[in-house]
């Protein structure tokens, strides 16, 4: 992540330094690997100057090549490899994937796994797979991080890298619906997390995150909360140092409860994140996204319609536009889902249409994997508000949409689905079709079944 906090004198005065230092463009192949600095683009890349850094980068490599030696072409592949992180911060990933493929084929062709071998890789790969992910090329994107597991040392040093990477992977594997392959891959990284100290690293929850929203998926909430209360125990020394790390499992917690229906005390786990963020002064910004959303489920529960719920659900949807990133936009995707399903609980299907569309809009522009079943939610939130208005041909695309999702994604058994194929027979039913109508009821037979087995083995 780039250095954001720099002020505006700061980052002119770097920007003007990095200038001067650097020799000016030159034509084609009159450029040496002597003649440039690749942590020049870095440089640039560090204070946020993505697009100096990348035309820079190109008058660069415009110069060096064509290569006629190893040492030119590694350094084309140092150049390359910041390329792409820049253009990964420009939103261009077609162009971010083609400058780190290139660069790692520069690294794979250098015989003598020089130390510019490996800077390329470790520069290269990280944002490759970021790139594929960001295009929705999960399955590459998946083995690019297998390959970054392969080549780090798990030592101390790259602990965390190797927490922070299995994590990935499972979160991967659960985007692709492979469940038992991101519960391996997260237990994983709680295996190497396990090996730190609990002081030392924020990043040691990750893992323990990422299995505990397998288990919500899979309603097996007991585990999941011995998954958060074990991870909660290993953090608990740390508490004031690494507080968002903690809070994040205190909010993981509070949302288990809330799925468990122990609303008493999931109010109590809340309203501790929400003093937390309070007291970090970040309660207008994405991080505080998650206990807003799940302080206003709680309100809806005592009072449906409840304008504390609105009010904090509307808050949510504001995230100042300094914070715009995949990240971020995908919390306000999900605040606008949760406050359409508020107004479609108090039965206002009219005002729940507006929100739904704009959740559906912004998950549209991010990644097509990002947050899968949130986007089957939101499409399911659709489909009933629009269902409820009686437009019931309207809201059989996004019904089935969420169905499609919802069978790869979660389990047999998966209450939501079930929920989901009661909309569709019903829609099926309304619209006269009859052939579609008979082969959903199959289907809430077999999905009946599943459920009767998962609710008498636990």
């Amino acid at each position: 992540m780039p250095i954001r906090s720099l002020d505006t004198f700061s980052r002119n005065l770097a920007f003007s330094v990095l200038a001067i230092l650097v020799p000016a463009p030159a034509v084609a192949g009159e450029l040496t690997y002597r003649d440039v600095d690749p942590f020049e683009i870095m440089g640039l890349n560090t204070i946020g100057q993505y697009e100096e850094a990348s035309l820079r980068a190109e008058e660069l490599l415009a110069g060096l090549r064509p290569a006629e030696d190893n040492p030119t072409e590694l350094t084309i592949g140092r150049v390359l490899a910041h390329l792409c992180e820049a253009q990964f911060w420009l939103n261009r990933f077609a162009e971010a994937e083609a400058s780190c493929v290139e660069a790692v084929a520069i690294a794979d062709n250098d015989a003598s796994r020089s130390a510019d071998h490996y800077m390329i890789l470790a520069t290269s790969l990280p944002w490759l797979a970021l790139s594929l992910e960001r295009q929705g090329k999960v399955e590459d994107a998946l083995e690019v991080r297998e390959r970054q597991l392969e080549r780090i040392e798990l030592g101390r040093r790259d602990l965390t890298q190797g927490v922070a990477l299995w994590s990935r992977v499972g979160h991967l594997h659960l985007i692709l619906g492979d469940r038992a392959d991101a519960e391996a891959a997260f237990n994983e990284a709680i295996d190497l997390a396990n090996r730190a100290s609990p002081l030392k690293f924020s990043e040691v929850t990750e893992g323990y995150r990422g299995l505990a929203a397998l288990y919500l998926i899979e309603e097996r909430f007991g585990q999941a909360e011995v998954i958060l209360l074990s991870a909660m125990d290993r953090m608990a020394a740390g508490v004031d140092k690494y507080g968002y790390a903690s809070t994040g499992l205190v909010e993981a917690l509070g949302w288990t409860r809330y799925w468990q229906g122990r609303f008493e005390e999931s109010r109590a786990l809340a309203q501790q994140a929400f003093e937390f963020h309070e007291s970090k002064d970040d309660l207008e910004t994405f991080s505080a996204t998650t206990t807003k959303l799940l302080l206003a489920r709680l309100a809806d529960t005592e009072s449906t319609g409840s304008t504390i719920a609105e009010r904090l659900l509307i808050s949510a949807t504001e995230v100042p536009e300094e914070e715009y990133f995949a990240e971020a936009e995908a919390f306000r995707a999900a605040a606008w889902r949760e406050l359409a399903a508020h107004y479609l609980l108090a039965g206002e299907t009219q005002r729940a249409e507006e929100p739904a569309r704009r959740a559906l809009g912004i998950y549209a522009t991010l990644l097509p994997e990002l947050m899968s079943v949130e986007i089957a939610r939101a499409h399911a939130v659709l489909a009933r508000t629009l269902n409820g208005q009686g437009r019931y041909r309207d809201a059989l695309p996004s019904a089935q949409v969420a169905y499609a999702a919802q069978r790869i994604l979660l389990p047999a058994y998966s209450s939501e689905t079930g929920e989901t194929l009661v909309l569709l027979s019903e829609l099926y039913e309304a619209t006269g079709d009859r052939e579609n109508y008979a082969a959903i009821e199959t289907l809430r037979a077999e999905h009946r079944t599943a459920r009767a087995e998962f609710e008498s083995g636990n």
